[in-house]
């Protein structure tokens, strides 16, 4: 062991106790409003203090590759990892999940040496949108069912990806988001990995809230893409169990993981890393896997249904399962999402109030549903939460029946290559110009949690006048910043016929329930 990882390996014992506040559970708002100002500021000043004195770390290539492709403590964390999931290998990133997504649809590019093929996801992170682009990947959009009777999408099924497959056969790797935000997912994965195997695809897997999938299994969570897929990308810092910017890639496939490696080098990958945003990830992992760990995630499990069932109770709220969407799909067990289509409130009434009134964190809202996230913090908290909302749903004024949206059921034509309608020239346009153009942005919705438009596409009718309708009643757009009859739309400069020139991968289109 070098003196200069010794060193800092002594910085970070002495500080364990604050990883693992930061890392693990991290304080409630509630608890922060309680300390004084000057405190408050004298405890950031500590924290900052401690991580300037952590930070040395950045000049010394010697403490071990940050990734974990070395030898030493990262490495052992990296192996560590790998193993609670079922994967053979890990890379640990410190860009977040985006950085790896992003890496990783380099890392297929520079595997194939060419442009992939992909079928992705279009409820898929902008990350994964966009490092598809960048790397000039061909493009086909997996549309997920919408189910108008509850307002909610269904996740990917392994009958999904196979018409997809059918239309699309030259593909080379399926990229899916599993869970989905609410918390739902395709149960029969072992069906996903058998098509890709049939059809010579690779799965790439983005499971950025599956941090406790596998890990916890046996405490009722479900198991980890990561034992199946070629490569899984997880968010630790989304369940709490980590700092922001730390992310794990978990490979199957060593080839794929190779190309990761290469593409890193190339400077995907910083050379001066944050070493001590490892230790809450060392901290967490080392605590859910211990007895103590995996009783917590029973009492998380246990406590997380009793919080629904409450509320269930409620005038108004009912609980929304993935089952409801059909017998192919679970649920994370901590995700529990309520539907409020019974209250005379929208769900972002419900938010607001919640969190001004209460100072109730709910994690997301639309108009007929509000999620919520347990995790260990609730364990001695939720019948507060019940509470509050029980007098939110009393005390609120009405203020009229609570529209309902389904979105556009078809995806509209895509014209023009993913690159090529975000790196090609294009300019900002009024709504009523857009119309009929090729849109060169992404702008996403809830409902139903997916992109309505996609770089390349046609800008239909529909699509504009359900982005106005959402928005006017409280959604918050994904990919634009105000509001869009003010804004207008982005779209590409490049002309309908050199656009039917290009050419373009196929999409399949599900439709809705």
């Amino acid at each position: 062991m070098s003196s200069e990882f010794a060193e800092f390996r002594h910085l970070a014992e002495a500080v364990r106790p604050l990883c693992v506040t930061l890392g693990m559970i991290g304080p409630s708002r509630l608890e922060t409003d309680r300390l004084q100002q000057p405190n408050l500021r004298d405890v950031a000043g500590g924290i900052a203090s401690i991580f300037e004195a952590l930070d040395f770390s950045a000049s010394c290539p010697s403490l071990d590759n940050a990734q974990g492709r070395g030898t030493g403590p990262c490495a052992d964390l990296a192996a560590f990892a790998a193993s609670l999931y079922g994967a053979p290998f890990a890379r640990i990133g410190i860009a977040g999940s985006s950085g790896s997504n992003v890496t990783s649809a380099l890392a297929l590019r520079h595997l194939l040496g060419r442009p992939a093929k992909v079928l992705i996801d279009r409820s898929a992170h902008v990350s994964v949108i966009g490092g598809h682009a960048i790397a000039g990947s061909e493009v086909a959009w997996l549309q997920r069912r919408f189910d108008v009777t509850i307002g909610v999408q269904a996740p990917l099924s392994h009958q999904d990806v196979a018409i997809g497959l059918e239309a699309n056969p030259d593909t080379d790797a399926v990229i899916i988001t599993s869970p989905i935000y609410d918390g739902s997912l395709a149960a029969d994965f072992d069906s996903l990995r058998r098509i890709s195997d049939a059809r010579g695809v690779l799965l790439i897997v983005d499971a950025a809230w599956g941090f406790f999938h596998g890990l916890l299994h046996k405490c009722g969570f479900p198991p980890s893409a990561a034992g199946l897929a070629d490569a899984t990308i997880i968010s630790p810092h989304k369940k709490g169990c980590g700092l922001s910017q730390v992310s794990l890639t978990l490979f199957q496939n060593r080839n794929l993981m190779a190309a990761y490696d290469a593409v890193s080098d190339m400077g995907l990958a910083s050379t001066s890393p944050a070493y001590y945003a490892l230790l809450p990830l060392e901290v967490s992992l080392n605590f859910w896997a211990s007895n103590q760990g995996q009783e917590c995630g029973r009492a998380m499990v246990e406590t997380a249904e009793a919080f629904g069932t409450a509320m269930a109770r409620l005038p108004g709220i009912g609980r929304i399962r993935a089952t409801d969407l059909g017998q192919h799909y679970i649920d994370d067990p901590c995700h529990v999402l309520l539907s409020t289509r019974g209250t005379g409130l929208s769900g972002y009434d419900i938010l607001s109030a919640l969190g001004s009134r209460f100072d109730v964190d709910a994690e997301m809202a639309t108009l007929t549903s509000v999620l919520f996230l347990f995790g260990p913090e609730h364990l001695e908290t939720w019948r507060y939460t019940v509470d509050a909302m029980e007098e939110v749903l009393l005390t609120t004024p009405r203020r009229g029946s609570v529209p309902d949206f389904a979105p556009p059921d078809e995806p509209a034509k895509q014209l023009l290559p993913l690159h090529a309608a975000m790196f090609g020239p294009k300019r900002p346009v009024p709504l009523d110009h857009a119309i009929g153009r090729i849109s060169a942005q992404q702008i996403g919705a809830y409902p139903p949690g997916a992109a309505i438009i996609v770089p390349g596409e046609i800008i239909s009718r529909k699509a504009v006048e359900y982005l106005c309708t959402v928005q006017a009643a409280g959604s918050r757009l994904k990919g634009v910043d105000g509001r869009l009859e003010e804004i207008g739309l982005i779209v590409s400069d490049i002309g309908m016929e050199k656009a039917l020139v290009h050419g373009s991968f196929i999409g399949v289109g599900l439709g809705k329930r």
